[in-house]
């Protein structure tokens, strides 16, 4: 009997250790969607969110079917939703192209800041005004908050050089007044007559006090090679620009699709100036490294959503596996890698690190095809997650939350897209489905956003007794007793994981006295009681 105490004691000892090195916890908040979404309009694809207002990106949006009818008016859309005094999320508006052609990808990139939004469509094929036809050309469409809190379009941009098969709009960003965009086919030189084709370009525009936005540079990568696709994915943060070619080749050793990254400072004068060309270690073919990028103030993270992972115990490959890198400085403000982190348990067309983003103290990995619960088990194909890195005080890397929609289900691709600001964090979800009430049949692919936000540890909330019970035993092998002071009419309890996260959820009617089951491995766990009156109570429990 002693022994398991000690047992349990030193268990419960080392979580509350490390609840007290990482207190940050994500909750879920909301699920977004629209409720006309047609079969494989993939709501979710691009994600972008700012204070109180977020954009959803839907680049296949329409009335098109299955099949060979799929690209029939399917010219795409992107979503405004607003926050309320309460913390919900409303949908207020939805975007569409004025001039847009019927798989022209508007919403395939969205941005969000301030008063304006931004919506990439690269396969746009008209000038700002709708006319001058250039297949593939691209554009980004500027919309902008008037104080009744309904958005305009201000402007339709396209570049001075614009030309046919350019892709402008495949990757943005926006910082402060400046705006960036990828166009992974742009030509170098004049583009009558080019003097390298299809090397990839960043082009930035900046905000005159006139609200027109104002070319201001074209961006290539020193080496300009056709068809790297660099600008495929970008991200700034302050003073440095994280530029992804995804689709680099090694012209002199071979080798095809391996992905390069280049990082980019500005100078006193508020251009930017090349600094670094990075590659991962032991680059193999169709990596795609490169293929998703962020920056903070002191590391990056460059996603190879196609890295192909060796399994030495089985002395074969894994194919499309993903890795996420991670890179830092050194004194001399060189970029070197610092980790590669990949599954815990790699699998084939994993897809990890389909998305990532870096915040000055934490990184997010998004893996849409993974397929287990946020304690790796129960499984669920292709729901999908974010895994959340931070660095410890030796210095390493160490995964420390793994964010999942609660429940899970099969095919959400859950993480396929994150962004996140300050303590919120929004990701898609395209391939959500519901079941038709009518039919019963499944309606898959009509797509999803979810929002999460931080919140102090659970046990900090006022745990006044509004509620009045008692409660046991604590610790708890299998059962917990819960016996309330009066008859309630019915009573919801939910059961929370130590970061937060919602697990299980029962309702019991007409009852003084319940009886429930604890589900999951041995640790700490939070059972909130609610009544029909909405009074409620929070317990800690310890389950050996």
């Amino acid at each position: 009997m002693n022994t398991k105490i000690n047992k349990g004691a030193l268990f419960l000892l080392s979580i509350l250790i490390s609840l007290q090195a990482y207190t940050q916890m994500w909750y879920q908040s909301s699920l977004l969607r629209d409720i006309n979404s047609n079969p494989a309009d993939y709501f979710g694809q691009s994600v972008d969110i700012s204070g109180d207002y977020l954009i959803v990106g839907t680049a296949h949006a329409g009335s098109g079917g299955f099949g060979d009818h799929y690209w029939d008016n399917r010219p795409g859309a992107a979503y405004i939703f607003k926050k309320d005094s309460t913390g919900q999320w409303h949908k207020t508006q939805k975007f569409t192209a004025f001039d847009g052609n019927s798989e022209c990808y508007f919403g395939f990139s969205v941005a969000i800041k301030d008063n304006y939004a931004f919506v990439g469509s690269p396969k746009n094929d008209f000038d700002s005004y709708g006319y001058n036809q250039m297949m593939n050309a691209g554009a980004v469409y500027v919309f902008i908050r008037d104080s009744g809190e309904v958005w305009h379009l201000s402007r339709k941009i396209i570049p001075n050089d614009r030309h046919t098969s350019d892709l402008f709009g495949h990757s943005i960003d926006i910082q402060n007044n400046t705006l960036y965009v990828g166009a992974i086919q742009a030509d170098y030189g004049n583009s009558s007559n080019p003097l390298h084709q299809n090397t990839g370009a960043i082009y930035t525009f900046k905000l005159h006090s006139n609200g027109n936005w104002i070319q201001h540079q074209k961006i290539f990568a020193p080496d300009k090679s056709a068809g790297d696709g660099f600008g495929y994915s970008l991200d700034v943060n302050k003073d440095k620009l994280i530029i992804g070619a995804a689709l680099w080749e090694n012209e002199f050793q071979g080798g095809t699709n391996l992905g390069a990254a280049y990082f980019y400072l500005k100078d006193s004068l508020g251009y930017w100036v090349y600094s670094q060309t990075i590659h991962a270690n032991h680059p193999t073919n169709g990596d795609l490294f490169g293929s998703s990028v962020s920056i903070s103030s002191n590391h990056a993270v460059i996603g190879a959503e196609e890295k192909n992972y060796y399994d030495s115990l089985q002395s074969k490959w894994i194919d499309k596996a993903g890795a996420a890198y991670i890179f830092e400085t050194d004194s001399l403000n060189h970029w070197y890698q610092a980790k590669k982190i990949v599954h815990p348990t790699p699998v084939h067309y994993h897809y990890f690190a389909k998305s990532v983003v870096a915040t000055d103290h934490q990184i997010f990995i998004g893996n849409p095809y993974d397929f287990t619960d946020s304690n790796d088990v129960n499984f669920y194909s292709y729901a999908g997650s974010i895994r959340v890195f931070q660095k410890d005080p030796q210095g390493e890397w160490n995964q420390v939350r793994k964010i999942c929609k609660t429940p899970l289900k099969y095919g959400d691709y859950f993480g396929y897209s994150i962004a996140v600001d300050s303590n919120q964090l929004i990701t898609g979800l395209p391939g959500y489905g519901i079941i038709d009430s009518i039919t019963g049949y499944n309606i898959d692919l009509l797509g999803a956003a979810m929002v999460f936000q931080t919140t102090k540890p659970i046990t900090s909330i006022n745990n006044k007794e509004l509620l009045d019970f008692s409660y046991f035993p604590n610790p708890v092998s299998n059962k917990l007793n819960i016996v309330f002071r009066t008859q309630q009419k019915y009573i919801t309890i939910n059961q929370y994981n130590s970061i937060g996260e919602l697990i299980n959820s029962k309702k019991y009617n007409s009852c003084n006295k319940i009886n429930i089951e604890v589900i999951g491995k041995p640790g700490i766990y939070f059972i909130e009681a609610i009544s029909n009156k909405r009074n409620t109570r929070i317990i800690k429990i310890i389950k050996l």
